[in-house]
């Protein structure tokens, strides 16, 4: 799996995984990321699928703010701890180099 470091600050690393995640979702039914199983899955399986005993003890609990999504102002739910999160509309945004962001309709 490729790991690549993204962020650097106050000696904390945000490390980003390239993923290719297929999900299906059995019920018609609004999930947010709290409750979703993506969230469970990566803070469980993938953590200790993906890094070594050494890496997840030297990965640290974040507070996930979710925030209403930026383009379609939809619900994220209530904010999080997580070891391991997806990046929100907002910061994948923010980490797009100018040549990939949307294009801005008139």
């Amino acid at each position: 799996m490729d790991k690549r470091i993204a962020l650097i600050r106050n000696l904390t690393f945000l490390i980003i995984c390239g993923l290719s995640l297929l999900t299906s979702c059995s019920k018609d039914e609004d999930v947010n990321w709290s409750g979703s199983h993506l969230r469970q899955w990566l803070n469980s399986g993938f953590l200790h699928r993906a890094f070594s005993e050494t890496e997840r003890n030297a990965i640290e609990t974040t507070s996930v703010e979710n925030a209403p999504n930026v383009s379609y102002g939809t619900n994220c739910g209530p904010d999080t701890q997580d070891r391991v999160f997806i990046l929100s509309n907002r910061q994948s945004l923010a980490m797009m180099p100018p040549c990939c962001l949307p294009s801005q309709s008139t």
